[in-house]
């Protein structure tokens, strides 16, 4: 067997080429059993061999049948005509016979009584007609050096002078294969992938045109102070300190980075409802140490109000600070560039 048939075998059965050889050599020999005892075997897919008295005839399935014969299809039968030079070979044609003109030419000569001067119009120049003649013909007719020539009498020429010439066919066109004529043309899914990519930058372009907003800061919330009394009990207990229970300050948490790209989490048409969702932000991210604000967009002939977390200074960091902050945001949060006015 073809060592790559047996590999692909191999593959596709998920055992070693080995075993695939000899799975094989016993479904071929299950099948010569077969055709032996029935006379006939029917491969699904491929077709069906059969024992006849002319010897073993193969049937191919419709679909083996149609992915080898693809190339042929919807041809149709041509009526050849018969060609044009056919009909000359029906038409018999009698070529003159030269001893008889001869024998008339040499009666003409002898029954002649007189030799007349050659008129003007004997001198002209004979029709085209006339030229037709043979060599062997005008070489007998011709009186000798001494007398003026004689021009051939009309009922001395020959039939051959209107003899029909045979034309020869015109030139077939070059003739085009199926297969060469489907590669001259141009396949379809070109243009149309050309179209889908002019369109595709075109999208791109008018939503990298509208991106650009100035982001509007919320007035930020003034926090509680925080209250510096210490109740009674308490200052009594901390005359007398203990190591065990002091415990460490909690550290700030960072400044937020200045940049120009941020998170869109929401965005909405109303103004109160950007405020409610941005308030609900800023509390889910309380520990996070990131700014929460409201950017105003025109869109489609409306003003959006797009809740932006955070300031980043290269998208590929604010795509960072999405997947770490995980469930914290919105699974299809966005990346909004801000303006730098």
């Amino acid at each position: 067997m073809p060592e790559p048939l047996i590999v692909a075998l191999a593959q596709r059965l998920a055992c070693s080429p080995e075993e695939a050889e000899a799975a094989l050599y016993q479904l071929v020999a299950r099948w010569q059993q077969q055709l032996q005892q029935t006379g006939q075997v029917v491969i699904p897919g491929l077709g069906g061999f059969y024992q006849t008295a002319q010897g073993l005839r193969f049937e191919p399935a419709g679909a083996l049948a149609q992915a080898v014969n693809y190339r042929f299809a919807g041809l149709e039968s041509v009526t050849i005509e018969p060609a044009e030079e056919q009909a000359y070979r029906k038409t018999e044609v009698v070529p003159p016979e030269v001893p008889e003109e001869t024998a008339l030419a040499e009666d003409i000569e002898v029954t002649t009584p007189e030799v007349f001067p050659p008129s003007e119009a004997l001198l002209q120049t004979p029709e085209p007609e006339s030229t037709a003649v043979s060599s062997n013909l005008e070489d007998t007719l011709t009186p000798p050096a001494t007398e003026p020539p004689q021009p051939i009498p009309e009922a001395v020429k020959p039939a051959t002078a209107h003899r029909p010439v045979e034309t020869s066919p015109p030139p077939r066109p070059p003739r085009i294969h199926l297969h060469e004529e489907r590669t001259r043309k141009l396949p379809l899914w070109i243009p149309a992938a050309l179209v889908v990519v002019i369109l595709g930058a075109i999208g791109v372009w008018w939503l990298l045109s509208m991106r650009p907003t100035a982001p509007v800061s919320s007035p930020p919330i003034a926090s509680p102070p925080a209250s510096t009394a210490m109740p009674a009990e308490t200052t009594a207990v901390a005359t007398t300190p203990q190591a065990d229970t002091v415990q460490p300050s909690p550290t700030p948490p960072e400044a937020p980075t200045r940049g120009n790209y941020a998170l869109v989490v929401g965005s909405t048409t109303n103004r109160a409802v950007a405020e409610q969702m941005a308030e609900q932000f800023r509390q889910r991210l309380a520990g996070q140490g990131l700014a929460i604000e409201i950017v105003t967009a025109p869109a489609n002939g409306t003003i959006r109000y797009r809740i932006a977390v955070g300031q980043y200074p290269s998208a590929e960091e604010a795509l960072a600070a999405k997947e770490r902050l995980g469930d914290l945001v919105p699974a299809d949060a966005w990346v909004l560039r801000l303006s730098t006015n």
